[in-house]
């Protein structure tokens, strides 16, 4: 019987199959097979349905996270809108000031070392002093900038970006009410928890998170206070820049009916920032959880740069911001804001603004903060020559020295160590004959480096303001320094050497500034300005075509800043409840 069965099978499997079995231990090692094959398979079967089975754990483990973030950030949105709202009706029910006093408080936040020049015109100027008492607030180190100084000789409140008094009297308790704080140890509730390490870190992530939103919220809270306590009628800010907090003060004065004035102190395009972050992965749109969510959710923060996707800042902050309403318009565009205005420095930065894409409607023309103080220093520059013991029949070449930016971000530079770099840039400089030169360094520059400037005996002046040094010069000579619209206002040539290879191009249609990126170029354009008066002749009569383009020198720059803040101000005080 067994045997008949075999040789059926054996002709059907060389029929169907071309095998043969040619004994009966063969076919018992191919039922073995079969049956190894057959175990095999309900494993891989077993095992495609646990992972079925993960995968629908996983998802639904993402689903609860997600319904967790929604509602957090709900709550976290609502219990704003009521501290706002609190707020505004407080404000509605003090009584209005009265008109004519010197009752205004204009709350300055600055952001950079580089903005003191713009602090000083404004607390400088009697139009501003007679109307409003200002109050500073700085995200900056307020000694080594020299904003302390100023407030102090100048009576000025001053506080830190943790509201903190530092100059002036006692604001009210900075206090953030516990409540908001978060007092439960992530680390011990993790450990006490039975979770896989893919859910530990889903629930570090939304810490972090829930964290960020707290940080967020607890600035609104302090900039919510400040403007309260003071009874601001305006917000000045330098800047409104998308990597700092400056759109929380935009943000929360918008809400509570007060404000905000841009008053410019630099120039810049996408170009700037992401040269900057190309390097850093921090800013990678595919960096981490959050970097790729804000890249899929919310792509005005994308730029796409050389070989890569950047964000204007880091996922986590940029998610909290849009959850909580603080972010700026167009990320990506400084000064990109809900200010209700941006005084705009001239008729070329106007157009610059338009081509960014800011709204014409938020564009006042007004000249800028240090117009006028180089309107004083040009009529001034007899006494400040004579001052500075400078002879009057010898050209001046100012030079401003740019901070120690050899990072490993800027390969291109030809010099390893900044000792070098400025050896060979001052030394071009003592090269020159029958020039007066001056050395102006930035503010940011490092005191050991400040030191090494003043070895060779350069005038290094660190105490006068390039605002007062840049009317007496015949030649400007800087790096990538915004500061190149104000000798283009005062009508000088400018010798732009960028030296660290940015390459912006804020000043490339410019044909009063030649720019350059080699020590060769540089030596070259250096001699050929210097020593042929025809070819500095020709510069500077470039330099004076686009001085009305660049600045509004007539000395009233800070009458129609002021005549701005005012307009802004009482506009605002119409739609106040209750006024």
């Amino acid at each position: 019987m067994i045997g008949r069965i075999f040789g059926g099978l054996q002709r059907w499997l060389g029929r169907t199959a071309n095998v043969k079995i040619s004994n009966y231990r063969e076919f018992n090692n191919l039922v073995a097979h079969s049956n190894a094959i057959k175990a095999e398979l309900a494993a891989a079967k077993q095992q495609l349905e646990h992972a079925r089975t993960q995968e629908q754990m996983h998802r639904a483990r993402a689903q609860w996270l997600a319904v967790y973030y929604q509602q957090f950030m709900a709550s976290q949105v609502r219990s704003l809108g009521a501290l706002v709202a609190s707020a505004v009706k407080n404000a509605a029910e003090r009584p209005s000031p009265v008109a004519g006093a010197r009752d205004k408080t204009a709350v300055i936040v600055m952001t950079s070392p580089a903005q003191i020049t713009q602090l000083k015109a404004l607390i400088g100027s009697v139009a501003f002093r007679n109307s409003y008492r200002p109050v500073v607030v700085g995200y900056l180190d307020a000694k080594k900038s020299g904003v302390l100084d100023v407030c102090k000789e100048n009576a000025i409140t001053l506080l830190s970006h943790r509201f903190e008094t530092v100059v002036g009297d006692p604001m009210v308790n900075q206090d953030e009410p516990q409540g908001s704080l978060i007092t439960v140890s992530l680390e011990a509730t993790l450990a006490a928890a039975s979770c896989t390490a893919e859910e530990q870190a889903a629930m570090r992530g939304i810490a972090g998170l829930a964290e960020e939103v707290r940080r967020q919220k607890a600035i609104a809270t302090g900039v919510q206070r400040i403007l309260r306590h003071v009874e601001a009628a305006v917000v000045i800010m330098f800047e409104d820049n998308a990597e700092y907090d400056t759109g929380i003060w935009a943000s929360v004065a918008e809400q509570l009916l007060i404000p905000t004035v841009i008053l410019p102190y630099t120039i810049a395009d996408q170009l700037e920032p992401a040269e900057a972050h190309h390097h850093d992965q921090i800013f990678w749109a595919e960096q981490g959880t959050y970097n790729r969510l804000a890249k899929a959710a919310l792509p005005h923060w994308l730029y796409h740069y050389r070989d890569r996707w950047l964000l204007r800042r880091a996922g986590l902050p940029i998610v909290a911001a849009e959850a909580l309403g603080f972010a700026p318009p167009a990320p990506w565009i400084l000064n990109s804001s809900k200010a209700e205005a941006i005084g705009v420095e001239s008729e070329a930065m106007r157009k610059h603004y338009v081509t960014q894409g800011i709204p014409d409607a938020q564009l006042a023309l007004t000249g800028s903060l240090a117009d006028d103080l180089l309107y004083q220093a040009r009529n001034e520059q007899d006494t400040l020559r004579k001052s500075l013991g400078l002879a009057p029949d010898r050209p001046v070449l100012l030079c401003s020295i740019p901070p120690n930016q050899l990072t490993a971000t800027r390969p291109e530079c030809e010099f390893a160590d900044f000792h070098k770099l400025v050896d060979f840039w001052l030394g071009e400089l003592l090269k020159l004959e029958g020039w007066q030169v001056l050395i102006k360094p930035h503010p940011a520059l490092q005191p050991g480096d400040l030191e090494y400037l003043k070895r060779d005996g350069m005038r290094v002046l660190t105490d006068v303001d390039t605002t007062s040094l840049i009317p007496l010069c015949d030649i400007y000579n800087p790096s990538v320094s915004s500061t190149i619209r104000w000798a283009l206002a005062c009508g000088k040539p400018v010798l732009n050497y960028d030296v660290y290879r940015y390459r912006y191009q804020d000043f490339t249609a410019e044909d009063a500034v030649i720019n350059v990126v080699r020590a060769d170029e540089f030596s070259s354009a250096l001699q050929r300005l210097t020593g042929n008066r025809v070819a500095l002749d020709e510069a500077t009569a470039l330099a004076k075509e686009a001085a009305a383009r660049w600045g509004m020198l007539d000395g009233r720059s800070m009458e129609r800043i002021v005549g701005l803040l005012d307009d802004v101000a009482a506009r605002r005080r119409m739609v106040q409840p209750g006024l």
